[in-house]
């Protein structure tokens, strides 16, 4: 147990709370604690009977325990852990704030077209973030397929057409991860932008996290 819990310790914070929350629903799911029409995204429901918590759990289910739902939450774990060692090191409040700023967006877009689920979008936002943090890295895709990381995103956006699966879930995740790539990385390298960071978390937001979450905790 002891080598568990060092595992799981090991794990940075929100990323713990993001795999633990995916691997919770699946299993409530699997023993039929819950069923799945208890977490699907429903505005009419969350305005009706204040559901409030389907703004969150439908992102963290990936369909029946199967090999996909399987790779999709080790995939979750990869990006999201290297995001926040890497991308956002000790500075867990604007990884918070991004996270935030991508459900807040994708909510809004699925009122307007009727998406229930946003786990792939919210999967696929992180993975198009971490591919351009990680432009020169090469992954073996399923253990034999050697790909450089920002091709990633589009071969499994090309592999949903080739299956037949919408592709709206995909391009959801890239439009809101390019967007914050753009006005984190590109934009404040302009003249007109001074510097300036639009999605950076503000002041307070980020004291209350580091009130929780210490700015050395990923510190290696």
């Amino acid at each position: 147990m002891a080598f568990i819990e060092d595992l799981i310790k090991d794990v940075p914070p929100i990323t713990r709370i993001l795999c633990g929350s995916s691997i919770l629903m699946q299993l409530l799911i699997y023993v039929e604690a819950i069923t799945k029409y208890d977490i699907y995204l429903s505005f009419q429901l969350i305005y009706s009977k204040f559901q409030m918590w389907r703004l969150f759990t439908n992102l963290f289910y990936f369909g029946d325990i199967s090999i996909i739902s399987l790779f999709s939450i080790t995939m979750l774990y990869r990006c999201s852990r290297r995001l926040e060692e890497h991308t956002f090191r000790n500075n867990a409040a604007d990884y918070l704030f991004f996270l935030l700023i991508g459900v807040t967006v994708m909510s809004t877009v699925s009122y307007l077209i009727e998406l229930t689920v946003l786990s792939k979008s919210f999967l696929t936002m992180l993975l198009y973030l971490w591919s351009r943090y990680n432009r020169n890295m090469v992954l073996l895709l399923f253990g034999f397929i050697p790909m450089k990381a920002p091709y990633i995103t589009w071969f499994f956006v090309l592999l949903d057409v080739i299956m037949g699966e919408p592709i709206a879930y995909d391009i959801l995740g890239i439009a809101i991860g390019h967007l914050f790539y753009f006005f984190n990385d590109i934009y404040p390298k302009l003249p007109q932008s001074q510097g300036k960071k639009i999605f950076k978390a503000p002041k307070l937001f980020t004291k209350m996290i580091e009130a929780i979450i210490p700015s050395n905790h990923n510190a290696t």
